[in-house]
Order: C-alpha cells, then sequence, then structure tokens
C-alpha cells in the first residue's frame, strides 16, 4: 500500500476513535431517510403497483422490464405476496409521479 494512502487511512481511523469518544465532532455527517422508506413499505398497498402500472398503460412484461426486475416479481408484489424493498419501493413511488424520468434515466 502507498505510504501516503496507508497515513490517511490511520488518520482516519484515529479521527474516528476520537469521535466515537466524544473527543471531536464528525466534519461530516450523513442522514438517510429510512424512517420514511419505512412508513412507505408500511403503508403500502398492492393496489398501488397496479394503480401506477395501468396509468402507464404497460403490461406486466413491460413495467418490468422497465424496472429491470424478473416479470415473477413483479407479479408478486401485485398479488401480495411479497413487498417491494426500499430502492424498489422508491422506484415505484418515483414511477407514479415522474413515469418518463424513470423510463429515460434507465434506458438511456
Amino acid at each position: 500500500m502507498e505510504k501516503k494512502l496507508f497515513g490517511d487511512l490511520i488518520a482516519s481511523i484515529r479521527e474516528a476513535g476520537r469521535i466515537s469518544r466524544g473527543e471531536t465532532k464528525a466534519k461530516h455527517v450523513h442522514s438517510y431517510a429510512c424512517e420514511r422508506v419505512r412508513r412507505m413499505r408500511r403503508n403500502f398497498k398492492p393496489a398501488q403497483i397496479v394503480k401506477v402500472r395501468r396509468q402507464l398503460n404497460m403490461s406486466q412484461s413491460e413495467m418490468a422490464r422497465a424496472m429491470l426486475i424478473p416479470k415473477a416479481t413483479l407479479q408478486s408484489w401485485e398479488q401480495g405476496r411479497r413487498r417491494p424493498e426500499g430502492p424498489a419501493l422508491v422506484l415505484i413511488q418515483v414511477m407514479s409521479r415522474n413515469p418518463d424520468a424513470v423510463v429515460s434515466a434507465l434506458h438511456a
């Protein structure tokens, strides 16, 4: 390992130790909206996917291709056998609000 890189790594580890002991504050803090995604998942209804898919005038195969998932996964979600997880759930929400952006981004 390069000496400078190794030195940076050691300095980072020492800084993490000082932060965890409360001796200093973190310079950068990243927070994620996990609770919002959990709430979306709790309130999720299979009919929402069907509604979004019909609004987009897509078959199950077309929507599964647009989302880059197997058709069987989409069918399981629509029938309530399974629920979409974080990223897929967020993608469904975005598709319901701005479908063209999602489709063009995934298939540019």
